[in-house]
């Protein structure tokens, strides 16, 4: 692919956005590694335990069926993200769930009407600095360093996924995305 390849993709999507007419309608299917992973004879365990196996296989299934107009992610990172993303207690394939299962989220409270006046109190970025350790069973004074190592591993590679992905030349359509405080709190009720 050319980088005009990528330039005529971009501006069909960009015509798209601003409600112009562009040479036609641009395609993007929202597609993460679950059906690549099946299509392709992995299970969700291989997929949790190696992330690269899902990012292969989504790039696969993308040239096997002729490709679309954006991607609508960089890629699969790490499962940190999994871990990260919201304050719930997961179930990994091939270790609490069936090998072949896709990871579950064990919905239950984890914020307690108490912690609300703590969020009123003190802020959301101190009651999260609080909770998160608290939560994880994380040591709270390597919390930050923690946080802070895993964030730039997750950072570099979905810039590693757009570089590849501009490489084959297609666009991306999101880098990488971060729960808000309404998002978080949703999924800490039950």
């Amino acid at each position: 692919m050319t980088v005009d390849n990528l330039n005529s993709r971009m501006a069909r999507v960009q015509a798209a956005i601003h409600l112009e007419k562009g040479d036609r309608v641009p395609v993007s299917l929202m597609m993460d590694y679950k059906f690549p992973c099946h299509y392709k004879g992995i299970t969700q365990g291989e997929y949790f335990r190696d992330r690269s196996l899902g990012t292969q296989a989504l790039i696969e299934v993308f040239d096997e069926l002729g490709g679309w107009d954006i991607v609508q992610a960089a890629g699969n990172t790490t499962r940190v993200r999994d871990i990260l993303e919201a304050p719930m207690k997961i179930k990994v394939p091939g270790k609490d769930i069936a090998e072949d299962d896709v990871i579950q989220w064990d919905e239950m409270e984890v914020v307690n009407e108490e912690d609300y006046d703590k969020i009123i109190e003190h802020g959301w970025k101190k009651f999260m600095y609080d909770f998160y350790p608290r939560f994880r069973e994380w040591d709270p004074a390597v919390y930050h360093q923690r946080i802070e190592v895993r964030a730039v591993r997750e950072i570099e590679a979905q810039k590693q996924g757009i570089e590849r992905w501009h490489e084959k030349g297609y666009p991306v359509f999101g880098g990488g995305d971060v729960f808000t405080p309404l998002m978080l709190l949703s999924c800490c009720r039950w």
